[in-house]
């Protein structure tokens, strides 16, 4: 053989080597696309899920696979070095979004819906509607509070701003002193004081010469006259404001069913049989239309304290506040 044929030969096996080798890492190349392609979807599916999370407000049930691996496969050749730079873009980048965790903290919103139920109940309870009276569960199934509005008694008052206890200042504060005399009260005359058989004295005596002149406290209308005590007479006035004051000891100078105007007078004071002389005064928060005086009730009262029977109405008011009152 002679030594063209040779060089021949020679160059015709290089070049049969070189296209081996291309070859070789032309697969090599295919084969490394393979292997991102389940990356690149697994990063897919986990944007897939972020955006249905964002729609529905919940994530799908079936947890997404963990994306593999991909490690590079060394290229032996320089034909593979020359394809490297083509593959490594596509497999890096697109393999970090699949940290899944991430779509989960999205998960906790169902808890604000919490707070509506507490707001709305507080915006449903009803305010206590201004000028009710106030009833303690003892209150005697007897007596019928039904105040006129006008006798309602203020939202917010309390024993300390309630000269008269149970009944409004706002009616209170309207009315009048019913003598026009200075006058004075002993202890035994005071409201609360002990009387015979464990009763309490259930009304204040204002203590004045006879025949002083009596003065109606509020205007209203005279519901009854009657025999009080011993030979003096009583009788009671159901205010326009819805109290009731009961007036005795005294002779009366109006009818039953007469109309009284604040200021009237509609009585004069008369000694009793031991020579003294007072008006005796009862006050209740309501006109219930019950008899006044009630020897049953032994410690049902709304407003007073009952620690000693007054054998009266349970909406009896202690009326010690009267000095109080101006005078006309």
């Amino acid at each position: 053989m002679g030594n063209k044929e040779k060089i021949a030969a020679f160059v015709s096996l290089y070049c049969l080597i070189v296209v081996s080798l291309l070859s070789v890492g032309l697969m090599s190349v295919d084969a490394q696309k393979t292997q991102a392609d389940p990356a690149v979807f697994s990063a897919n599916s986990a944007a897939s899920q972020i955006h249905m999370q964002d729609r529905s407000g919940s994530l799908p049930t079936s947890p997404s696979s963990p994306a593999p691996q991909v490690t590079p496969t060394a290229a032996p050749t320089v034909a593979a070095q020359q394809a490297t730079p083509t593959a490594a873009p596509q497999a890096t980048p697109t393999v970090a979004p699949t940290a899944a965790p991430s779509p989960v903290a999205m998960t906790a919103v169902p808890t604000v819906d919490a707070p509506k139920a507490t707001s709305i109940a507080a915006a449903t309870a009803a305010p206590t509607p201004a000028g009710t009276l106030v009833d303690s569960p003892d209150s005697s199934p007897t007596v019928h509070i039904n105040p006129s509005p006008a006798g309602e008694k203020a939202p917010g008052d309390s024993e300390a701003d309630q000269p008269f206890w149970g009944i409004s200042q706002q009616i209170t504060s309207q009315w009048i002193f019913p003598l026009q005399i200075e006058t004075h009260t002993p202890v035994q005359g005071q409201f609360g004081a002990s009387r015979s058989n464990g009763r309490a004295h259930a009304g204040i005596d204002l203590y004045a010469p006879n025949g002083t002149d009596v003065f109606a406290m509020a205007s209203g209308r005279v519901r009854s006259i009657y025999l009080f005590y011993e030979d003096l007479l009583a009788f009671e006035v159901e205010n326009d404001d819805g109290t009731l004051i009961r007036y005795t000891e005294l002779d009366p100078l109006v009818k039953t069913g007469e109309r009284v105007e604040q200021g009237q007078l509609i009585a004069q004071l008369r000694k009793n049989s031991s020579g003294s002389c007072m008006l005796h005064l009862e006050i209740y928060a309501t006109c219930s239309g019950q008899p006044t005086t009630q020897t049953d009730n032994r410690s049902n009262y709304l407003y007073v304290s009952h620690t000693s029977s007054f054998m009266r109405r349970s909406d009896l008011v202690d009326p010690s506040a009267v000095y109080s009152l101006p005078r006309q």
